[in-house]
C-alpha cells in the first residue's frame, strides 16, 4: 500500500491524532526526511494573494468579469 493511500486513510479516520500521523511519515521515511520536509515547507515563500483588481481591462474581459469604472476626474464633478 502506498504511503499517501495509507495517509489518505489516516486522515479521514476521527480517531487519528495528528501525532499519530506525523508518527507513521517518520516509522515510513525517517526523522531527518520528515524534518527536513516540514523545514522545507517551513521556509518556502508563501504564494502572493491574487486581486482581480490588478488585472489589466483584457484580462477581465477574457474572464467574463465585468469592466472596472474608471474613476471621475475632479474636472468632470460640475
Amino acid at each position: 500500500v502506498d504511503l499517501c493511500d495509507q495517509m489518505n486513510a489516516l486522515a479521514n479516520n476521527d480517531e487519528t491524532t495528528p501525532s499519530m500521523a506525523v508518527k507513521l511519515l517518520v516509522d515510513q521515511h525517517g526523522a531527518w526526511a520528515v524534518l527536513r520536509a516540514l523545514a522545507a515547507q517551513l521556509l518556502r515563500p508563501r504564494n502572493k494573494v491574487f486581486r482581480l483588481d490588478d488585472l489589466s481591462p483584457h484580462m477581465r474581459r477574457d474572464m467574463g468579469l465585468p469592466p472596472i469604472e474608471s474613476p471621475s476626474k475632479y474636472w468632470e464633478l460640475r
